[in-house]
């Protein structure tokens, strides 16, 4: 099942790019992999009263791009109205995509 929308597509690649668009890590390596795909299903959709300062953006497979914020929050990018969703294991996470706390993370 494809980690994103529940439809049957391998997961091939995930770019990491920080807020200007430079890639600084890509996942690519089946172990990696898996364990993206592990965290990134247990996101949960959660309703904040401001949106996050999206910190980074998440090209998944070369197809789908999100925004994501360090303390594990993401949005799709869509041209209609979509939810910001939740990652409990952001600190793993982080970890994982290569991602370091820095002064831009603010918690909504």
């Amino acid at each position: 099942m494809h980690p994103i929308h529940g439809v049957a597509e391998e997961l091939t690649g995930v770019i990491v790019r920080d807020n200007q668009f430079n890639v600084t890590h890509e996942l690519k390596g089946e172990a990696e992999l898996k364990q993206f795909e592990k965290i990134w299903k247990t996101k949960q959709e959660v309703i904040l009263r401001a949106r996050p300062i999206w910190t980074h953006k998440l090209d998944i497979n070369a197809g789908d791009r999100w925004l994501y914020h360090t303390n594990g929050f993401a949005m799709v990018v869509s041209k209609t109205t979509t939810g910001v969703f939740k990652i409990d294991e952001n600190v793993m996470f982080n970890k994982l995509l290569n991602i370091h706390n820095t002064k831009l993370d603010q918690t909504p």
